[in-house]
């Protein structure tokens, strides 16, 4: 979502395609074999969305930041050496406090509409930042 941003925004051609074309064959995905000639339909429908990602993350490693203002790129790339940082931290305060910064800088990008964080990498996020007790 920080390197490639735009594989998050839907007014990106690439973009569409892949989510349309996700979504064609999500709608054909069943729990039991439904029969050959939907089988074969959601075959090709899952061969269309592979090749509708691929397409979409060539054009996002094409595009990266680039139609992002220098000062929110540097916010951007801080926010994945934070993260980075967080992950890799055996130090617990160092860990939530690069969390901590994380958050708030991507709320700021969020709000700004630099970057769209979708609700799953927050939830995700925000999860990591508690980090859950040992069982």
């Amino acid at each position: 979502m920080l390197r490639l941003p735009v594989l998050t925004d839907v007014s990106v051609p690439g973009t569409a395609r892949f989510v349309d074309a996700f979504a064609e064959a999500q709608a054909l995905l069943t729990d039991h074999f439904p029969g050959p000639g939907t089988g074969e339909a959601f075959t090709e429908a899952a061969d269309a969305a592979r090749r509708a990602w691929r397409a979409a993350v060539g054009a996002a490693e094409r595009i990266r930041l680039q139609g992002i203002d220098p000062a929110e790129r540097a916010a951007v790339e801080r926010v994945v050496k934070l993260l980075t940082t967080a992950r890799d931290s055996d130090n617990e305060p160092e860990r939530r406090l690069a969390y901590a910064r994380a958050r708030t800088e991507l709320g700021r990008l969020d709000a700004a509409g630099v970057v769209h964080v979708p609700m799953p990498a927050q939830a995700a996020l925000d999860a990591a930042a508690r980090r859950e007790l040992p069982p």
